[in-house]
């Protein structure tokens, strides 16, 4: 073969190689996610309030994209794992999203977690949508405690959690430091809340924590009763229930129960990989929106007695960066809240 053979070979190879990535540039996000299959992480036991969230949102999308729509449960630490899944997931194009838990991506960045510190960074998440929000709330079995002020005269109160540095873990070592428990621990290890419950009827534990949706039918059965919320003011649909502020919190520790709460209004977030394509970030941004207003997805939610609190995924990152700008003795304070202090 001739040498000017060999070149028009190479430049006709090259030109067609420009050819194919340029096409597939020019692919529209609507045309991608036909007939592909979508993974929905989530970082908990199938039967939760997060497991149940993820598995409504994949049937909408599954609808909505034209594509197999698949939720893949990733319990272990807490949803740790989970998260720093999507984090470092790389090459999935969009087709790997997490239903992230609220406190936790900005927890393990300001917290210096083991492994993740030095190469996580919340902002360059793509972050979705906001599905709901609504605060967390602390429950005991009638057989162990009525209210606040008989876990306070306890000599021990046992509080269930998946693991210290989770979302359950969070806001349970939190309350304690508000409240100023010196009798209350937190035991780790349960996969999500739907075996915190069980340990709690069972009296296992002495208590645990999640959202007014998750335990209304336990509360209306009676296996369960409220303590109190973690929230400024009180609930809506059950005023009876008082907020962790009515209840007298230590001046020192308001901070990281305000800072909690600026966290917690994230909620159920929908969140993609870094390297997703902005393109099909602004599809999923908009194809979600959608999701939130269609009356099947709406009426699907209510057969679950759950509500939408939407926000768009501009706002939630908006909210991240805020909440990061916190101190190195902050951080150093917040960990000997959250793993030394009050674990059993």
């Amino acid at each position: 073969m001739g040498k000017g053979l060999k070149i028009n070979l190479i430049l006709i190879l090259a030109v067609l190689t420009l050819c194919f990535k340029a096409g597939a540039a020019a692919e529209s996000p609507e045309a991608f996610y036909k007939g592909k299959t979508v993974i929905i992480t989530v970082g908990s036991s199938p039967g939760g309030g997060y497991d149940t969230w993820a598995r409504l949102v994949a049937k909408s999308l599954e609808k909505m994209l034209r594509a197999t729509v698949i939720v893949k449960n990733i319990p272990e630490a807490g949803g740790v794992v989970a998260l720093d899944d999507i984090y470092h997931t790389r090459g999935a194009g969009g087709l790997k999203i997490h239903l992230a838990r609220d406190i936790l991506p900005p927890l393990l960045q300001a917290t210096n977690f083991p492994g993740t510190s030095a190469r996580w960074d919340v902002n360059k998440l793509m972050w979705l949508a906001r599905l709901s929000t609504d605060p967390a709330v602390f429950a005991s079995s009638p057989k162990k405690f009525r209210n606040f002020a008989e876990v306070k005269k306890a000599k021990e109160f046992l509080c269930g959690v998946d693991a210290a540095m989770s979302v359950s873990g969070t806001r349970t070592a939190i309350a304690f430091e508000a409240l100023g428990l010196t009798n209350a621990k937190m035991v780790a290890g349960y996969p999500g809340g739907t075996e915190r419950r069980l340990a709690v009827i069972q009296g296992e534990l002495g208590g645990t924590s999640g959202s007014y949706d998750s335990l209304e039918k336990y509360f209306a059965s009676g296996d369960l009763v409220p303590l109190w919320v973690v929230s400024k003011e009180r609930l809506k649909e059950n005023p009876q229930i008082p907020t962790v502020y009515d209840l007298g919190v230590k001046q020192e520790a308001r901070k990281w129960l305000d800072w909690e709460l600026e966290v917690e209004q994230t909620g159920r977030t929908l969140v993609a990989p870094p390297d997703t394509p902005q393109d099909r970030v602004k599809f999923l941004r908009e194809t979600l929106a959608k999701m939130v207003r269609d009356q099947d997805f709406l009426r699907n939610v209510a057969k679950y007695k759950y509500s939408v609190q939407y926000l768009s995924g501009e706002k939630l990152q908006d909210i991240f960066k805020k909440v990061m700008a916190i101190t190195e003795k902050e951080k150093e304070e917040l960990i000997y809240i959250l793993k030394v202090k009050y674990m059993k």
